[in-house]
């Protein structure tokens, strides 16, 4: 059989020999391509890291009010979630299993309120820049005891070594004797 004149000639397949090699260099490409990812991965885990400042919750003193025969039920714990532009936090706050409790927190714009029985836990805080000032207010409805706890976003990063010593050498120098 002759192919039509219009028509190009039929291509034979090559031998399975010659087919592997295709196949050998589609795993090689892939491999590569996942190299070059995970090479990505870690230049943006190291970016990350080597931010000159990173920003965390700094906790302020907590206000308590007694509740109803001086009940001080409320205890708050702070977890921090640690995430490449900060240590934002989520609270859980607890007070006697049978109580009600209610909690709002408060950050710039952002506000979430809360209510259940014995313990809440809070959503994680969103990320904010350094200097920005929020509240958590917890009430435990049954006793009527209230727990305020302000906090504020700061440097979680200390003073970089060169900084430490500038300091001592000033304070050295800055001592005055007795």
């Amino acid at each position: 059989m002759s192919n039509p004149p219009n028509r190009p000639p039929q291509q034979q397949r090559p031998p399975q020999e010659q087919q592997r090699p295709k196949q050998q260099d589609q795993k090689s490409s892939r491999a590569k391509d996942q190299s070059k990812a995970n090479q990505r991965t870690e230049e943006f885990r190291e970016s990350a890291t080597k931010t000159d400042v990173e920003s965390g919750v700094v906790t302020e003193q907590a206000v308590v009010v007694e509740g109803a025969g001086g009940a001080k039920n409320l205890t708050t714990q702070w977890v921090d979630v640690w995430l490449p532009g900060g240590k934002p936090m989520y609270i859980i706050v607890n007070t006697l299993s049978g109580n009600d409790l209610a909690v709002s927190m408060q950050q710039r714009s952002w506000k979430k309120s809360y209510v259940g029985k014995g313990r809440v836990q809070t959503d994680v805080t969103p990320i904010a820049p350094i200097g920005t000032q929020g509240h958590l207010i917890a009430k435990d409805t049954t006793t009527g005891e209230e727990l305020t706890v302000k906090f504020h976003w700061g440097s979680i990063s200390g003073p970089s070594l060169f900084a430490r010593l500038v300091k001592l050498v000033k304070r050295l120098f800055q001592s005055t004797p007795g």
